[in-house]
């Protein structure tokens, strides 16, 4: 009877020995998994890292170039204004400014309705 209690303890611790391995086996292929899978994600998070700079980089270059052209209008438009009072200015000073202009606009739009 000892004899056959030995070879049921040996057995059971075994099977135990057995299912530790086992589960051991288990949670080493999963830590592995788990590390690959999170150098796979901190290469993606660096990857992105890397395109937002060098999209905030080109959205800056961007910024500056739009306020570059804004400006260029502003100076564009102010010049335009000053042509303008210019002419203003020189039409009026002349005599040719003072007198009517025939309406010939509306004469041939009357015309073309006919």
């Amino acid at each position: 009877m000892f004899n056959q209690f030995k070879t049921w303890l040996n057995l059971t611790a075994l099977c135990l020995i057995l299912g530790l391995c086992a589960w051991l086996w288990y949670q080493s292929n999963l830590i592995s998994s788990l590390k690959a899978k999170n150098l796979t994600q901190s290469q993606t998070i660096q990857q992105q890292r890397t395109v937002n700079q060098e999209l905030t980089i080109q959205l800056n270059q961007e910024r500056q170039a739009t306020e570059q052209q804004k400006q260029i209008e502003v100076e564009l438009r102010n010049k335009l204004k000053a042509e303008q009072l210019n002419v203003k200015e020189i039409l009026v000073k002349e005599p040719c400014g003072r007198t009517n202009m025939p309406n010939t606009v509306i004469d041939s739009i009357k015309r073309l309705h006919k």
